[in-house]
């Protein structure tokens, strides 16, 4: 069902996207991750001040109500199989999905029957059938605690697979029948609005006091605002983002940094563990950092941060220089050449070195 699902909200989120190219008008704002939002506001010229609002949907998954979930899942997903189907000049009544066994993504196609094929590792489910197993996965949740057996009739269950894609469906449906109701200056307020199931991104949206409440009219999604009291930058699923002439700056953003108590990270460089792994570690933040910061600067500053914690775990010196000779060169950025980048990670690991003599 999960895969389904996905697979319905990708159908949804890329036609959307056509229509936004064509009319600069969205209805969807699910994105998977940071990456999504790097990707869409990369080369945007946005007017400044730049006002950014951001909200947690704090109720999401206890409050909803089942049918109303049920009824608006069914719908997208029919949605999605018309799409296909017109696109494909096949009936509706054709339409089902493929699941293939494994991690593989299912998709939208014409199916005879609900069945299971061994020799192609293959699930298919008829439309009709995966609609109602929305309904039979959400209507039949039981939790036990000792002895005593609960049916869960109100909200989904966080731990289940289909869940996030449920709730992201269920929002989808908000969202979409709001902004397609607005007139087309109204609808373009929200370009550049963006969720990750629960969490919701606003940039320069004047009306939205008016709009939240009559776009999320129901009483199971309550909204928290969490945006930063002078709203000219926001953090937002692991980023901080702002403005700079114009333009939108990149950098991580790590909670952890404001807790009153230090957080211990990555392995221990002398657990025991395959050697591979702890420099595993450090090369995928590095990339991850790298992929992130907009600006050179910023890069330097967490990868600074990064070296700190990795020294503070036993990580020795020497490799961490041959590493970073090796991620300049084969990670290039367009704002500095590959020696000069080599020259100043080393540079700040040598800081980061001091700095932990001096602790010590």
């Amino acid at each position: 069902l999960a895969k389904m699902l996905a697979c319905g909200l990708e159908t949804l989120k890329d036609t959307d996207e056509d229509q936004r190219r064509r009319t600069g008008v969205r209805r969807f704002f699910v994105v998977q991750g940071f990456q999504d939002v790097i990707d869409a506001l990369t080369n945007v010229t946005v007017a400044e001040p730049t006002e950014f609002r951001s909200f947690d949907c704090t109720t999401m998954y206890t409050k909803f109500d089942q049918g109303e979930l049920i009824g608006a899942v069914q719908h997208l997903v029919r949605r999605a199989a018309e799409l296909v189907s017109k696109r494909r000049r096949l009936k509706l009544y054709e339409m089902g999905f493929r699941v293939p066994v494994g991690s593989d993504k299912a998709r939208l196609d014409s199916v005879s029957d609900t069945k299971y094929d061994r020799d192609e590792k293959m699930l298919t489910f008829k439309l009709n059938d995966a609609l109602s197993l929305v309904q039979t996965v959400t209507r039949n949740i039981y939790l036990k605690n000792g002895e005593l057996l609960t049916h869960q009739v109100q909200g989904i269950p966080m731990g289940t697979n289909a869940s996030p894609t449920l709730a992201n469906l269920r929002m989808m449906e908000f969202e979409d029948k709001y902004v397609g109701g607005l007139s087309q200056s109204g609808a373009k307020e929200f370009r550049l609005t963006y969720r990750l199931i629960d969490d919701i991104l606003f940039i320069n949206n004047p009306g939205i006091e008016t709009h939240l409440p009559l776009m999320y009219n129901s009483a199971s999604v309550e909204l928290t605002e969490s945006s930063r009291d002078d709203r000219s930058s926001v953090n937002f699923i692991g980023l901080t983002i702002s403005t700079n002439d114009g333009q939108f700056i990149f950098k991580p953003y790590d909670k952890r940094i404001d807790f009153s108590f230090p957080v211990t990270m990555y392995p221990h460089y002398e657990s025991n563990i395959n050697h591979h792994i702890p420099w595993g570690v450090v090369w995928g933040q590095l990339h991850r950092i790298n992929q992130i910061c907009s600006q050179v600067k910023d890069f330097l500053n967490w990868s600074y941060l990064l070296f700190s914690r990795a020294l503070a775990r036993g990580y020795p010196v020497k490799k961490l220089r041959l590493l970073c000779g090796r991620f300049a060169q084969r990670n290039q950025r367009e704002d500095v050449g590959g020696a000069q980048l080599a020259g100043w990670l080393r540079g700040k690991l040598t800081q980061a070195a001091r700095s932990a003599r001096k602790r010590n």
